[in-house]
């Protein structure tokens, strides 16, 4: 080969490496500016077991599962904190198969009747948990109903949701005539709260979406019930899953960055390096709420709540759509406290 040729080739293939290198680097920086926006509880990235608990089972890290679940919790909070003394009014399990990238998503009804503080062994609503104990008591609570090991969990508020919609390029949502009725007061309400600029809309049908417009969409519920709500939340984080596999890194890490700063959560480095290299293969397949079959009844000093019928049977049939269990069997604790419930909603 002419010497010069080779020369040329060289130094190509110099400045080529040198690129790919500094496009490398890049990254790595901007995950660690993620990485180190996130906010962590007590400084420890784990979740606290309660192992003198018997509610509590000790599960496999996520490593070693075949499955990482994962608890969102949006906050209903006017300042956008996210700590304990909050209301948890999304609570959501997200169940990720390791080997297939299948993600399955559950809402799990705040207003469920259960062992709330499994620490007391106090019952009450589900949403009660993270305004009086945090995240970590929140994901506590539904560890010792669920049967559920927990691997992690994220906190947001409606800040970092509209903000990271809006950075995806909103969503489009059929909007029902009962819906837009109400959906402007709280599009009102949640820009004021964030400072985040918005719009009202000016009729019902298929609308796009900004990231406020979006939130006041999720928050609805006047016009049908809670239960609907979840569906809304549902919809919207199943269009913004798409957007952000078809986003390109720069957007998508921007996203990652935004939400996180904004954020409470157990997630490491580690984690969110994978979640950003694999998104594409992930596969938003299903979704729920649970409890699956219940009764809404007020109970005294809790008012209205949803009674899982019976917590037991729900919990089979949560195993079997989260992780394709169809031996699993609830052990003593889970029948001892579904019996604890229907005792408790029966004298109430």
């Amino acid at each position: 080969m002419n010497p010069s040729i080779k020369s040329i080739l060289k130094k190509a293939g110099i400045i080529c490496l040198s690129t790919i290198l500094f496009a490398m680097c890049s990254v790595l920086i901007y995950i660690t500016k993620i990485t180190g926006n996130m906010h962590r509880l007590d400084g420890s990235p784990e979740i606290p077991v309660m192992e003198d608990n018997p509610y509590i089972p000790a599960g496999p890290v996520k490593s070693e599962n075949s499955y990482w679940t994962i608890a969102v919790f949006g906050m209903d909070s006017r300042n956008g904190d996210v700590g304990k003394g909050n209301n948890a009014d999304v609570q959501l399990l997200c169940s990720i198969n390791n080997h297939t990238g299948d993600i399955r998503l559950v809402s799990v009804y705040r207003d469920t009747f259960l062992m709330n503080s499994p620490s007391t062994d106090a019952y009450g609503k589900l949403g009660q948990s993270y305004m009086i104990s945090g995240p970590n008591g929140n994901v506590q609570a539904l560890t010792a109903n669920l049967d559920i090991a927990i691997d992690d969990y994220i906190s947001f508020n409606w800040k970092s949701v509209a903000d990271v919609i809006n950075l995806l390029g909103g969503v489009d949502i059929e909007l029902t005539k009962a819906e837009f009725h109400y959906i402007n007061a709280f599009i009102t309400e949640t820009a004021d709260s964030t400072g985040v600029p918005s719009a009202h809309l000016t009729d019902y049908g298929m609308q796009h979406l900004d990231g406020v417009q979006a939130v006041a969409y999720m928050r609805l519920r006047q016009m049908d019930t809670d239960f609907a709500r979840t569906e809304r939340q549902r919809k919207v984080i199943s269009q913004v899953f798409e957007k952000a596999k078809d986003a390109d890194p720069d957007t998508l890490l921007q996203a990652a960055d935004t939400a996180f700063s904004q954020s409470l959560s157990s997630l490491t480095a580690k984690d969110l390096v994978d979640v950003l290299r694999n998104i594409r293969k992930y596969n938003l397949s299903s979704t729920a709420g649970f409890p699956f079959t219940h009764e809404d009844a007020p109970l005294g000093k809790n008012g209205n709540c949803v009674i899982p019928n019976t917590l037991e049977s729900n919990v089979e049939q949560l195993h079997q759509f989260l992780y394709d269990d169809r031996d699993y069997t609830c052990p003593d604790r889970i029948r001892s406290i579904s019996r604890e419930i229907i005792k408790q909603a029966v004298k109430n």
